[in-house]
């Protein structure tokens, strides 16, 4: 979510987001999205910590894909991306 709002934030203010400065550049990364990230990260990194200790989680939380790989619900996904998108 913070990677979407900040590669829009980026475009708008006429930045590549290809481009990095500290993140290695590369056709198919957007190495200046996550330049911008890290200063945010601790908020964002603190923020999620935080619901997870208050939050009680159940199976229907989560989804189990076919190949093994567990995801978080939509439902749930979208209450983090709230979350995120208040910071």
């Amino acid at each position: 979510m913070a990677r979407s709002a900040v590669h829009i934030e980026a475009i708008a203010e006429g930045y590549d987001p290809s481009r990095g400065i500290m993140h290695h550049d590369r056709e198919d990364t957007q190495a200046f999205v996550y330049d911008l990230i890290e200063p945010r990260r601790p908020v964002v990194d603190a923020s999620v910590l935080k619901f997870l200790r208050k939050q009680e989680f159940t199976g229907a939380d989560f989804t189990l894909r076919v190949d093994g790989v567990c995801r978080v619900s939509p439902q749930l996904a979208r209450t983090i991306g709230q979350l995120i998108t208040t910071l």
